[in-house]
């Protein structure tokens, strides 16, 4: 990585631990949340203000939900990096969820799984969990539709 460059990473939190292996939940939470989490907080109400405001400062951003945890994750420059860190910490203290931007947000998922119906080896993986043991999270469907 760049020496100009700093990475922040958020601990995780029991209490808003979200998975593809989330055992209280019948869909996947953690896919859903991290979907929709970027999109806007009340303390920076304009959409993608996130993401313009990473770029505008030589960053990236991205989450993944893994079998046992979601990740979120950004870099950036030095001089952006304070003002980026109070943008992703509001996503987990005061996220906004437009209906409109939600069902964007819905229909990218659902396009992301569509996509992955084409690949071989994603059809494998979904096979072998769906021939896994009903009862364990690994059998749960891990990508949203």
């Amino acid at each position: 990585m760049d020496l100009e460059k700093k990475l922040a990473k958020i601990v995780q939190d029991s209490d808003t631990y979200y998975s593809h292996y989330d055992y209280n939940s019948d869909i996947t939470t953690g896919y859903g949340v991290g979907a929709f989490l970027f999109l806007m907080s009340e303390k920076y109400p304009v959409e993608d203000n996130y993401s313009k405001y990473i770029i505008k400062h030589g960053g990236s951003t991205n989450a993944f939900t893994a079998s046992e945890q979601t990740n979120y994750y950004f870099d950036v420059n030095k001089d952006g990096f304070e003002e980026a860190l109070d943008r992703f910490a509001q996503f987990f203290t005061k996220p906004l969820m437009p209906s409109d931007a939600t069902m964007r947000e819905i229909k990218a998922v659902d396009s992301e799984n569509q996509k992955n119906l084409l690949s071989d080896g994603w059809r494998m993986h979904q096979l072998q969990k769906h021939i896994s043991a009903e009862d364990h999270p690994y059998h749960k469907f891990s990508t949203g539709n």
